[in-house]
C-alpha cells in the first residue's frame, strides 16, 4: 500500500482523534467509578492507579486540540491505559470477569493506532494478559478445562482478527477516497489538488537539493470551437487523446495534470528554463502532428503554453502558475501554437 497522502493522513486523524476524545472521557468518568468501588473493597493500590489514569486522561483530553502528531498521544495513553488494566488482572481479590476487558484491547489498538502498530500492541498486550490469566488460574479447574479455554481463545482471537480486518479495509477505502480526490475522472491524470501535492513535493525536494524545477501550463488552441462543432463526447476524446500524447513523452519523474476545462499543468523535475522550452515544444509538436480520430472525424489540435521556473518566477505554486499563465496567453495572443518562456515566444 503507498504511504498515505496527506488528505488519507488528515481522514484517518479525524476519525482517531473523535475515537481518543471519547476514549479519555470515558476513562476518566469510570476510573472515578472504580476508583470509589475499590475504595469500598480495601483495594488501595487498584483503586491509586485507576484514580491516576483519570487525572492523566484529563491532561491529554485538555492537550488533544492543540496537538499534531496523535499517534504519538495514542501511544502515550494506550501503553499505561493497558498497563493498569494488567495490574488489574494481577492484584489478588479482583473477579475473574476483569478479563473481558481484555476483548477491548484490540478493537482500541486498531481504532487508534493502525492496522500494523495496532496488531503490535493487541498482541503484546494480550499475550501478556494470557500468561496473567493461567498465573492465576490454574488451578481452578472449571476455569482451565479445554472447552473453557477453546472459548476464550476463538472468541479473543475473533475480535482481534475482525478488528484487523475492519482496519485494513478502512485503510484502504481512504486510500481509494484520497487517491479519487486528486484524480480527474476523464484522463486519469492528477487533478488540480493532486497537481498542488505534487508540487510541494518536488518543491521541497528541488530546495533541499539545489535543483531546478520547471512549471508548463498548457491550454489547447480553440477548444471552444472543437466541442460546438463535433459535440462534447468529441471533445472529450480529444482531451484524452491530447493527455496520451503528452503522458508518453514525458519521463517518470515528471507530474501532468488537467488543472480544469481544457488546461494541462506539466512539473519537470531538474529542468532548467531552456529545457522546459525544449520539452513544452516537443509536446505542442506532437499534439498538432497527429489529429484525433473519432467518431469517422479527424481533428486536429494545438496547443498554446508558457513557461516558469522555481526561483526566478517565485518559490510557490501560485507565483509560478501566475507568470506560466500571464506567459500562456501571451503566446495565444501571438498567434496560438507557441510556447513562451519570457518576453519572446517561439513559433511552432
Amino acid at each position: 500500500m503507498p504511504d498515505p497522502t496527506e488528505l488519507q493522513r488528515r481522514l484517518s486523524n479525524s476519525l482517531r482523534k473523535n475515537v481518543l476524545q471519547a476514549l479519555l472521557i470515558m476513562t476518566a468518568v469510570s476510573g472515578v467509578g472504580f476508583a470509589i468501588l475499590n475504595i469500598r473493597l480495601n483495594s488501595w493500590p487498584l483503586a491509586l492507579a485507576e484514580l491516576g489514569m483519570t487525572i492523566y486522561s484529563l491532561f491529554l483530553l485538555k492537550r488533544l486540540r492543540g496537538v499534531e502528531s496523535l499517534q504519538r498521544v495514542a501511544i502515550l495513553f494506550l501503553i499505561p491505559f493497558f498497563s493498569v488494566m494488567m495490574f488489574a488482572l494481577w492484584v489478588p481479590g479482583t473477579s475473574v470477569t476483569i478479563f473481558g476487558w481484555v476483548l477491548v484491547i484490540p478493537l482500541i489498538s486498531h481504532l487508534l493506532l493502525g492496522r500494523r502498530t495496532g496488531l503490535a500492541m493487541s498482541l503484546f498486550y494480550m499475550t501478556a494478559a494470557s500468561v496473567l490469566f493461567w498465573l492465576r488460574y490454574q488451578q481452578a479447574p472449571e476455569l482451565t478445562d479445554p472447552r473453557s479455554l477453546a472459548n476464550v481463545t476463538v472468541i479473543a482471537f475473533c475480535v482481534l482478527a475482525l478488528s484487523h480486518i475492519y482496519e485494513l479495509s478502512r485503510e484502504r477505502s481512504e486510500a481509494h477516497l484520497a487517491d479519487t480526490a486528486r484524480t480527474d475522472f476523464l484522463t486519469g491524470l492528477n487533478n488540480r489538488l493532486g497537481f498542488t501535492e505534487a508540487f510541494e513535493r518536488e518543491r521541497k525536494r528541488a530546495q533541499r537539493g539545489g535543483s531546478n524545477l520547471a512549471l508548463l501550463v498548457m491550454d489547447l488552441d480553440h477548444f471552444k470551437r472543437v466541442n460546438d462543432r463535433y459535440g462534447h463526447d468529441c471533445g472529450d476524446a480529444v482531451l484524452v487523446h491530447v493527455a496520451q500524447l503528452m503522458a508518453e513523452r514525458l519521463r517518470d519523474t515528471d507530474d501532468m495534470a488537467r488543472l480544469g476545462g481544457e488546461e494541462f499543468g506539466v512539473l519537470l523535475a531538474n529542468t532548467d528554463k531552456l529545457q522546459a522550452l525544449k520539452v513544452a515544444q516537443a509536446l505542442c509538436d506532437a499534439v498538432a502532428s497527429q489529429p484525433v480520430h473519432t467518431n469517422g472525424q479527424a481533428i486536429a489540435v494545438t496547443l498554446s503554453a508558457g513557461v516558469a521556473t522555481l526561483g526566478a518566477d517565485g518559490d510557490d505554486l501560485a507565483s509560478l502558475y501566475a507568470a506560466a499563465d500571464e506567459r500562456l496567453y501571451q503566446a495565444k495572443d501571438a498567434g496560438r501554437n507557441r510556447v513562451q518562456a519570457d518576453s519572446r515566444p517561439l513559433s511552432a
